[in-house]
């Protein structure tokens, strides 16, 4: 979904909505084909039989489509009564004219009971009627109170006898689920928009998102998207958590900052509010009143203020207990790092003064092997990339991004040996000094860009500086080892979340990119370097196939084990998605119409059906004239775009579905309805079953409008 920037009128006042951004006509066929409507039954059959099938397939086809309406009904309903019952005041708020959807949202408003000099800030708890369920074939018969659900009733049972010194919302929000491809979405989290528009101080507001149908085993919080993360006052009250466990999705604040991991979409949508999305790991016993009890405890201890926002901390995770360490704390354990490793400096060159100079000396003369060794990093990482494309395609990111790094430090071996043939001297302290003053560099700049970049360096700057310092090969070898398996570990949050966003930069025809890259790996490459000339200069020279021939056979070995592998994977059939569209076929999308003028005004009721259960009816008005013209009213919010007129509608709408605009006299052109199933319908689609699961159907109808 692309939020769109063009005005909208809504309710006869202007306003600013979210859209597709785009033009919809026929999106998914680049030559639409006319798929004829079902046959019926012969005429001569029974009518009872006739009325019989038609009724069966009629509650099929609407039991497939309309689940996730008649869940999010039944439990709007369930909330209700219970509320009525418990007698806690409440609001509904209909979301359909601003934002075209068709459902409601709820919300309890609790005042502060303990006032102090400061305004109170607002704590918010945010609860979907639908969640994180979204497409998992639920029905209405479930549990109708998910565990989110109880936990907020139990905190605000608990707020009403306590108190608070905070306002208290606590919203049911609703249309927050979706049953269509994000790309094809109109509007988005409905529910949200509407809370987050009404806030009237976001600054001084902090959001909790509660998205969990079950009890969970531990929480996992989401603490960031979009390059923002929440401020450092809403975590620190956390703490214990009342001893509920819980993790970080991305403990990392550098790769939310950074971009590589996008985050949820409610807090992008809740970009401005310090926010974070709860949901669930796992199946597990944690209750709903102690999650509720530990809601309290954190809102007592919560102090909400706008000023010494701390936006630069860092999250440490020591067996599941997390520290968090504020901006000036991280500033002076980098200072504290500093020293130490100047004072050892200054320690060995007072006590080895002259082997010092020696060894720097050489180090600055040789210095330009350096160059050599980037040059020869940045030419097989753009061969690497060129074999790609020779190579039969490799399903998924991962793999492609894999596979080019194995051939990139394939084709390095195989060069490496022309750097061996230059000589020089002490070759194993000229290999740590130089892994020591990159990484050390490296780390100042990521220091200098953003402080929070620092945990993602500071183990590859420790493991460094042993790996430069040892005097056993194998000990050295493990100091590149652990960073490798540390920066694994950092970039599973990024895989787990489904960003391709690193994929994407490493598989770039950039060759910059491929310059960042070598700049990265050569380090660990030297400090390999060192561990090998260590390795050589406690043995006797070995003949020229153990030393060369012998792991060269080994790694083509297992490059070649790699690509069998690779490929057989992605031999593995995968349906893609299927998108099919009917044009002008009236037995599956009517269309209905009824006129009347007044003064220079024309009302137009309009009346949609369609064949089975749709999930959403698009709306547009064209244009005979090239440029969109006015609509002077319509009770769901449109967009006026270059030729025609977007009415934004959501998902779940009646069928049949009934509504009014007004137009002016001299309007000529055309409604342009289409109506979208995510879900196959035999009654509709007469084609075969679809493959995959990512199916939409687009049956699209023309009905003109004269000037008068």
């Amino acid at each position: 979904m692309r939020e769109s920037g063009l005005l909208t009128k809504s309710a006869g006042r202007s306003r600013r909505t979210s859209g597709s951004g785009r033009e919809r006509g026929v999106p998914f066929l680049a030559s639409p084909v006319n798929i004829p409507a079902a046959p019926g039954p012969p005429l001569g059959a029974p009518f009872l039989f006739l009325v019989c099938v038609l009724f069966i397939l009629f509650q099929q086809s609407a039991m497939a489509a309309e689940p996730l309406r008649a869940l999010e009904s039944s439990r709007y309903r369930a909330l209700l009564r219970v509320l009525t019952e418990r007698q806690i005041p409440f609001e509904e708020r209909p979301l359909f004219t601003h934002y075209g959807a068709f459902g409601s949202s709820v919300h309890i408003t609790l005042p502060p009971t303990q006032w102090t000099e400061q305004s109170p800030g607002i704590f918010v708890l945010a609860i979907p009627l639908i969640g994180s369920e979204t497409g998992k074939g639920l029905d209405a018969s479930e549990d109708l109170l998910p565990f989110s659900f109880e936990t907020a009733l139990a905190f605000v049972e608990t707020i009403r006898t306590q108190g608070s010194p905070l306002h208290i919302q606590v919203a049911f929000l609703g249309d927050e689920g979706s049953q269509v491809p994000e790309e094809l979405r109109n509007t988005s989290h409905a529910g949200l928009a509407e809370l987050c528009a009404t806030l009237e101080n976001p600054e001084n507001t902090v959001l909790w998102y509660l998205d969990m149908p079950t009890a969970p085993e531990k929480l996992l919080i989401h603490h960031g998207a979009a390059r923002t993360i929440t401020a450092l006052n809403v975590l620190q009250p956390i703490g214990d958590f009342h001893n509920i466990p819980y993790s970080f999705a991305v403990p990392y604040n550098g790769l939310y900052l950074s971009g590589l991991v996008h985050g949820p979409e409610v807090l992008r949508l809740a970009r401005g509010i310090n926010a974070l999305y709860l949901t669930g790991s796992g199946t597990g016993q944690v209750q709903a009143e102690a999650l509720g009890e530990a809601l309290v405890a954190y809102t007592a201890g919560l102090r909400i203020t706008t000023e010494n926002l701390d936006y630069h901390y860092s999250i440490f995770d020591f067996r599941g207990k997390y520290v968090f360490i504020s901006e000036l704390l991280t500033v002076l354990a980098l200072l504290l790092i500093a020293a130490v490793c100047l004072l050892a400096f200054l320690s060995y060159s007072a006590l080895h003064h002259r082997i010092l100079v020696i060894h720097w000396r050489i180090f600055f003369h040789r210095s330009w092997v350096l160059l050599v060794f980037l040059g020869i990093l940045v030419l097989t990482l753009e061969l690497a990339r060129f074999l790609m494309l020779v190579f039969p395609p490799i399903e998924g990111d991962f793999y492609q991004v894999l596979f080019q790094l194995v051939i990139a430090l394939l084709l390095f071996y195989l060069l490496a040996p022309l750097v061996d043939t230059i000589r020089i001297s002490g070759k194993t302290h000229f290999y740590g000094n130089a892994a020591i003053i990159l990484i050390t560099l490296g780390t100042l700049i990521a220091a200098c860009i953003n402080i929070t970049f620092i945990p993602l360096f500071i183990g590859a700057l420790l493991f460094t500086f042993l790996g430069s310092a040892l005097p056993i090969p194998v000990l050295v070898y493990c100091c590149v080892l652990l960073p490798f398996l540390h920066g694994l570990y950092s970039v599973l949050p990024i895989v787990a979340a489904g960003g391709r966003q690193l994929a994407g930069i490493i598989l770039s025809r950039d060759t910059l990119v491929s310059l960042y890259i070598a700049v990265i790996l050569l380090p660990f490459i030297l400090i390999i370097k060192r561990g090998t000339a260590l390795l050589l200069g406690r043995k006797p020279r070995s003949p020229l196939f153990r030393r060369i021939l012998l792991p060269l056979v080994l790694l083509i070995a297992a490059l070649g084990g790699f690509v069998f592998y690779v490929w057989d994977v992605s031999a593995v059939p995968r349906a893609g998605p299927v998108r099919r569209t009917i044009i002008e076929n009236p037995e599956i999308l009517s269309i209905k119409s009824r006129v009347s003028t007044f003064l220079e005004r024309r009302s137009i009721t309009i009346s949609i059906a369609a064949r089975g259960s749709p999930v959403r009816f698009d709306m547009y008005l064209d244009t005979d004239e090239g440029e969109a013209q006015p609509v002077y009213s319509a009770p769901m919010p449109f967009e006026l775009r270059q030729d025609s007129v977007a009415f934004i509608l959501g998902e779940g709408p009646p069928n049949p579905f009934t509504t009014e605009i007004v137009l002016p006299l001299e309007f000529s052109g055309s409604l342009r309805v289409e109506a979208l199933y995510a879900a196959w319908d035999p009654t509709v689609d007469t084609l075969p079953p679809p493959d995959s699961e990512d199916y939409v159907l687009q049956v699209i109808r023309r009905m003109p409008i004269q000037r008068e």
